[in-house]
C-alpha cells in the first residue's frame, strides 16, 4: 500500500507539469483574463502600507500585480527592495494559491509605485526560480 501511494504521488507530480505545458497559450490567456476580471472586481485591496490597485495580463504567459506603496520611492532602501524580492519569490514558489501559475509556466510580476506614480521596483518570478 505504501508503495502504491508513493507511486501515485510520484506520477501526479510528473503529470501536473506535463499537463501544464500541454495547455495552449490561448487557454492560459483565457484563464489569466478571467482571473484578472475576478481580482479586479475586488480592488483596491490592502492597507496604507501597500495597496493592490490593478492587475494586468500579458504579454504571453504573464500576470502582473500593480501596487501603490504608502512609502515614497525615495525612502525605499536597498534592504527593503531585497526583502520585498525574497517575499515575492517565496510567495510564488511556496504559496498553494500560486501553484496554477507554476504549473502553467506563468511569469508573475509585482510592480510597486508610490502614491505620486514614481516607480519603486518590479519583482518577477518564474517556475525556474523555484528549487
Amino acid at each position: 500500500m505504501k508503495n502504491i501511494a508513493s507511486f501515485l504521488a510520484f506520477a501526479t507530480a510528473l503529470l501536473l507539469p506535463i499537463s501544464g505545458l500541454a495547455i495552449t497559450d490561448a487557454e492560459v490567456e483565457r484563464f489569466l483574463l478571467n482571473l484578472s476580471k475576478r481580482t479586479s472586481s475586488q480592488l483596491p485591496m490592502g492597507n496604507k502600507a501597500s495597496m493592490l490597485v490593478n492587475v494586468v495580463v500579458g504579454p504571453g504567459r504573464r500576470f502582473t500585480y500593480l501596487y501603490v506603496s504608502g512609502v515614497p520611492a525615495r525612502e525605499w532602501t536597498t534592504e527593503m527592495k531585497v526583502h520585498s524580492k525574497r517575499i515575492a519569490l517565496n510567495d510564488y514558489c511556496t504559496n498553494p494559491n500560486m501553484v496554477v501559475f507554476r504549473d502553467y509556466q506563468v511569469t508573475v510580476s509585482w510592480q510597486h509605485s508610490d502614491r505620486e506614480g514614481r516607480h519603486i521596483m518590479t519583482n518577477t518570478a518564474t517556475p525556474g526560480d523555484c528549487r
